[in-house]
């Protein structure tokens, strides 16, 4: 693993196999826009709608 990675608080070193094997996710602060009402996609749900929430353009909340 990449050592900026390791010199995270609470990171764990993980094997090549399980490195492979993570298919992805999502940031605390996403996780909670979401539960919030906020929206993940790439394009606008409509009009009022803003991305940025938690840090990624690909999270939109109606304001």
């Amino acid at each position: 693993m990449l050592k900026n990675i390791l010199n995270l608080n609470g990171a764990q070193i993980l094997s090549k196999n399980e490195q492979k094997s993570i298919k992805g996710g999502i940031t605390v602060e996403m996780a909670e826009c979401i539960s919030n009402g906020c929206v993940m996609q790439t394009n606008s749900p409509g009009i009022g709608w803003e991305s940025g929430c938690g840090g990624s353009k690909r999270i939109w909340c109606l304001y």
